[in-house]
């Protein structure tokens, strides 16, 4: 019993996935039953497994264990256990597939091949939120919300499909709601999933076509840097649950620097919004420490990595976001005809390559991301990187819940 109680306390820590899968084994050799946990530890020790270890435990354990699974209060529990540890679809230039790779916890990066070809040529703007994403399929001009490791997909209405400007994808935690929102023509619109229909939304903001996803809201480098009571303002954001738009500064008020004319974009560190510039040789990163209050910290300044040799000599490199390891990463282009529209969008007229590399804030230095692959994309460069909680959602159930009709998988 003392063994029982204590992996009990460790598996709902979130520490002991090796140790739980170990147990069990020993159980069934044992002919002792980890059944007689009571169902409630039972369902909040699987609830913190990550996918790949679920998807194996819908294939090889008890009913039970599979009816647990496939309840439907489960999914929305993993996903909120699972948000801080996320693991990353990408895909390569010349391979048509998707891929989803996690690291469960201590563990190696666990990497698979998703079936389909969302990786490919015909899909586009791809984004992620709480285990589903959007993207747009471009032969039927449609837009499709999915959950990329079951292929369970709806699709939603299109309006203005081809036309629009900036599109987003993110979820509202506390109506459960997932939404699309997109700008076409200066005009914005939402879409609810479930709900069937969109709603218009005033655009007091000019905004950058470049959306991060937050913890309910969606943030943008504001396309020109503006002032409201003598503030200077860099970032919009829309909270996904009020659906109002809020204008944010990163600078402290009084405080004699600005950024004007340099060229910024946003980046996401774990569940924190950081708003990065390129100051000389290095890029600065400031995080939003105080959603409410506003508060931006200056966390760091990432040294810019030291070119490669090649018949190419332009690069650039951008940060993105947090890697499975916990430290920093970004894309290094190798870029040819290169120019910029504006401080927020550049134009690459020919991309030659693309690598991932992480970066040791303590030793300065960028090391390479090598992705988990098949033998088929050996050698390609990745092209799509977004970090993607692994999930069980089904968009489909939420659609049918919302419409109280039968339940209809698109497959």
């Amino acid at each position: 019993m003392a063994l029982l109680k204590r992996h009990q306390e460790e598996a709902i820590s979130g520490n002991s996935v090796k140790r739980f899968e170990q147990y069990a084994h020993t159980c069934k050799k044992e002919n002792k039953e980890l059944n007689d946990l009571p169902v409630e530890i039972l369902f909040e020790i699987l609830s913190r497994l990550p996918l790949t270890s679920l998807l194996q435990a819908t294939k090889c354990t008890c009913k039970l264990w599979n009816d647990i699974i496939k309840d439907s209060l489960f999914p929305e529990l993993h996903v909120a256990h699972t948000l801080r540890n996320p693991g990353h679809l990408y895909s390569f230039t010349r391979y048509p597939h998707l891929y989803f790779a996690e690291k469960p916890h201590s563990d190696a990066i666990v990497g698979m091949k998703l079936r389909g070809d969302l990786g490919g040529v015909n899909y586009t703007n791809i984004q992620s939120s709480a285990g589903l994403i959007c993207y747009h399929a471009l032969k039927e001009k449609s837009i499709y919300i999915c959950n990329p490791i079951t292929r369970d997909r709806v699709k939603i209405p299109s309006e203005n499909f081809g036309r629009e400007i900036h599109v987003a994808f993110g979820y509202a935690p506390l109506s459960k709601k997932y939404k699309y929102f997109q700008v076409s023509h200066g005009l914005a619109s939402i879409f609810t999933l479930g709900d069937g229909s969109w709603r218009k939304l005033a655009l007091p903001f000019s905004i950058s076509n470049s959306p991060f996803y937050s913890d309910g809201a969606l943030y943008w480098v504001a396309s020109t840097v503006f002032c409201m009571d003598e503030t200077e303002y860099q970032v919009v954001s829309l909270d996904l649950e009020t659906e109002r738009f809020r204008a944010r500064r990163i600078l402290p008020i009084g405080t004699n620097r600005n950024f004007k004319g340099c060229v910024a974009h946003l980046a996401l560190l774990g569940e924190t919004v950081a708003f990065v510039f390129i100051s000389g040789m290095c890029n600065e990163v400031w995080t939003l420490m105080d959603v409410a209050k506003d508060t931006w910290v200056q966390k760091c300044c990432i040294r810019l990595p030291q070119p490669r040799e090649s018949a190419f000599g332009n690069f650039e490199y951008r940060l993105v976001g947090l890697w499975m390891n916990q430290q920093l990463y970004g894309t290094e282009l190798n870029y040819s005809d290169f120019f910029m529209a504006s401080s927020t969008r550049a134009y690459y007229g020919m991309i030659h390559g693309r690598r991932l590399l992480s970066y040791n804030t303590d030793s300065e230095t960028h090391s390479a991301i090598c992705l988990p692959k098949n033998a088929d994309a050996s050698g390609d460069s990745p092209k799509l990187v977004i970090a993607h909680v692994g999930s069980l959602v089904s968009p489909s159930k939420i659609v049918a819940a919302a419409m109280k009709q039968p339940l209809f998988i698109s497959n």
